[in-house]
């Protein structure tokens, strides 16, 4: 391990001073919908990771929900990371970001 590049610097200011991590932003993933009719108006599909203490992650959608619902359930807020290392279907979806210090998107 190297200090060279001056991080051991900056590692003694940030135990010294105390430093913040920025959370990662986090993203809804939103599923095309075929409804169009007035009894479904506003409730949505999105891709959401399950674990549910099975063996590693898996992906999955969400029951239909309106989008203030959404905010509510945390396996719906998914990173960048997460998709990128996703299959190519959630990929696929386009991310709609969410600012969560308002708890909407």
């Amino acid at each position: 391990m190297s200090f060279d590049d001056g991080s051991y610097d900056r590692f003694i200011k940030a135990v010294v001073n105390g430093y913040e991590v920025e959370p990662e932003k986090k993203y809804l993933l939103p599923i095309p919908s075929a409804f169009n009719d007035d009894i479904n108006a506003g409730l949505h599909r999105y891709a959401s990771r399950q674990t549910n203490g099975l063996p590693g992650d898996y992906w999955d959608t969400s029951e239909h929900i309106f989008k203030s619902e959404a905010q509510d359930k945390p396996n719906l807020f998914i990173t960048q990371r997460q998709i990128d290392s996703a299959p190519d279907w959630v990929k696929a979806l386009k991310p709609v970001g969410v600012k969560e210090d308002e708890g909407q998107y």
